[in-house]
């Protein structure tokens, strides 16, 4: 890597990290992912949980609402620890769909995620779009859930949304692509 490109490649590292404080946006429009959890099988397991970020796992057991299982072991009041949760047209919520409620996160009431489905989570959950947030990476995410066995085994599924290339992790590739081609 030459000198300059060395230097550029550090201005936008910086860039990034300045930008980490502020909140983020994770907007379905900018792509998205499906997460599956089969019933009865052991929600403590990494392949059976949702890593959105090395702070954040979603997890369920066999019965009980959702957990955090980077921060808990098993579903307690007030979980998943390090969330709060927002869905459409409930909790003085306005009506939105799947895609529009994160970028629209300053209308929203956010909760806890049992309160945030008035406590009857497997009546109001599949299809009601919702918005995720991780409070401790200050981050909106989209989100609508596909299935929810409420009746044991745990078994649930949803869309969720996936950051989108920052104009700085662009240019950082960009720089990295460019020195290797010159390097060959």
């Amino acid at each position: 890597m030459t000198r300059r490109a060395g230097i550029a490649f550090a201005c936008a590292l910086y860039a990034c990290a300045q930008c980490a404080h502020a909140q983020t946006i994770w907007d379905a429009d900018d792509g998205d992912t499906f997460f599956f959890r089969d019933s009865f099988v052991d929600g403590t397991d990494p392949a059976n949980q949702d890593e959105i970020t090395p702070n954040v796992r979603l997890a369920r057991g066999n019965t009980q609402p959702l957990y955090n299982a980077a921060q808990e072991g098993s579903w307690s009041f007030g979980s998943p620890a390090g969330t709060l949760w927002a869905f459409s047209d409930l909790n003085g919520n306005p009506s939105f769909t799947y895609g529009d409620g994160a970028s629209n996160f300053g209308a929203l009431n956010f909760a806890d995620f049992t309160s945030a489905l008035q406590t009857s989570i497997g009546n109001l959950i599949v299809g009601r779009p919702g918005v995720l947030y991780m409070t401790a990476e200050n981050t909106y995410v989209d989100i609508v859930f596909r299935d929810w066995r409420a009746f044991g085994g745990g078994g649930f599924s949803y869309d969720r949304a996936i950051p989108a290339p920052s104009g700085a992790a662009l240019l950082a590739l960009g720089l990295v692509a460019n020195a290797r081609r010159r390097r060959s």
